[in-house]
C-alpha cells in the first residue's frame, strides 16, 4: 500500500509525544559523528534534514555553524525531553515543518545537507524524490553526509519505521543517479559503526 505524507507525520507524531526518541540519544555522540573538516563551514547554511529534537542544530549552533533543521512534524522539536535539558536555547526560527521530498524553493541553498537515522524511514515510494531534493538543495562544492542504519528493524505502536533498509553503496547508487557525485562530496556511513568504534577508543 502507498504511503502518503499524513499518515507518515501523524505516525512521528506519535513516536515523539511518547518519549521514543529522547535528546541524548543524539547529543551524546554528536562529536564522533564528524571530522574536524567537516565542521570548518562558519557563516555558511547548513540543513539537518529530519532534524528530529533539533539536537545537531543546536550544538552545530554552539560550534558557530548556520545551522538549521526540517522535519515531517514540529512536534520533534517541541518534545519536552529536549526543552527541558536545554530550556531557553532553542530558536524556533531555526527549523521548518517539511517532508524530506518536499523542500521547496531551495535550490543550491546549503553548503552542507545531513541527516541521521532519516533515509530508512522513509517510505520507498518516496525515496528517489528525497534524494533528488536532497541534491537539488546541496550547493556545487558542498558536502551531503548522511549516517543510517541498514540492518536494524524498527517499529511503534505496530507501525514499521523503517521502511528502506539498504546498505550504503544502494544509498550511493540512487543519490549518484540524482548527480550527487558530480556536483559536491557524498558520505554515506553507518551511524551504528560509527558510534561503536567512538565508544571503543574514548
Amino acid at each position: 500500500m502507498r504511503s502518503d505524507a499524513a499518515s507518515e507525520k501523524q505516525k512521528y507524531i506519535d513516536c515523539w509525544s511518547s518519549g521514543k526518541y529522547p535528546a541524548s540519544k543524539l547529543i551524546d555522540i554528536i562529536p564522533a559523528l564528524f571530522t574536524p573538516n567537516e565542521l570548518n563551514f562558519h557563516g555558511q547554511p547548513w540543513l539537518d534534514i529530519g532534524c528530529g529534537n533539533g539536537a545537531l542544530v543546536l550544538w552545530l549552533r554552539k560550534q558557530g555553524i548556520a545551522a538549521y533543521g526540517i522535519d515531517i512534524t514540529e512536534t520533534s522539536w517541541l518534545t519536552p525531553s529536549l526543552v527541558n535539558q536545554v530550556a531557553g536555547e532553542m530558536d524556533p526560527s531555526w527549523f521548518r515543518e517539511r517532508v524530506a521530498w518536499d523542500t521547496h524553493d531551495l535550490a543550491d541553498t546549503f553548503q552542507v545537507t545531513t541527516s541521521s537515522l532519516v533515509l530508512e524511514h522513509i517510505p520507498q515510494d518516496f525515496v528517489d524524490a528525497t534524494l533528488g531534493e536532497i541534491v537539488r538543495i546541496t550547493k556545487p562544492g558542498g558536502l551531503s553526509k548522511h549516517w543510517i542504519s541498514h540492518a536494524r528493524p524498527d517499529s511503534f505502536a505496530g507501525h514499521k519505521l523503517h521502511l528502506a533498509l539498504h546498505p550504503p553503496e544502494w544509498w550511493i547508487e540512487r543519490f549518484n543517479y540524482w548527480g550527487a557525485s558530480e556536483k559536491f562530496t557524498l558520505v554515506i556511513e553507518d551511524r551504528d559503526a560509527k558510534i561503536h568504534n567512538y565508544k571503543a577508543n574514548r
